[in-house]
């Protein structure tokens, strides 16, 4: 079970599952009425961007994706901004999503996704980078915040 909650796929699938569940089994509890849910598409929009160009560079450079070894440490790019990129896109689009859906229980998604991503699967990612690419990802890591 641990296996699964440090799995960000978990958190990536599971946040906007839980919106449309929500919606579906509480469909009045409607915070942000139609149209102005529709600014949500601009956050999901931005986080595509930022994880599509993460993904680009993870691809360019032949590495892994999560707690397998790394072959290389990103620094370019996205990465010069964030440690964590692509959760971070993960997050902008589950907040757009929240807001696409409007509803009270959808917006606490965000906030699991958050909690999750850094409390359970960073951490763990760190550990590894510290250990494969030591001082230089400490130096990284303190010249680079991990969310933004």
């Amino acid at each position: 079970m641990y296996k699964l909650i440090t799995f960000p796929p978990f958190y990536i699938l599971g946040c906007p599952i839980f919106c449309l569940i929500s919606y579906c089994l509480f469909p009045y509890s409607t915070l942000i009425a139609s149209p102005f849910n529709l600014v949500g598409v601009i956050p999901s929009i931005i986080g595509l961007q930022v994880m599509t160009k993460a993904h680009k560079l993870f691809t360019k450079n032949e590495t892994t994706f999560y707690l397998e070894e790394p072959s290389i440490l990103i620094v370019e790019g996205n990465y010069k901004f964030s440690r964590n990129p692509m959760y971070l896109g993960s997050l902008l689009i589950i907040i757009g999503l929240s807001i696409l859906f409007g509803h009270s229980t959808a917006l606490i998604s965000p906030v699991l996704f958050f909690l999750g991503i850094n409390f359970l699967c960073v951490p763990l990612e760190e550990r590894l980078m510290e250990k494969t690419f030591e001082n230089d990802y400490l130096i990284y890591k303190n010249n680079v915040r991990r969310w933004i």
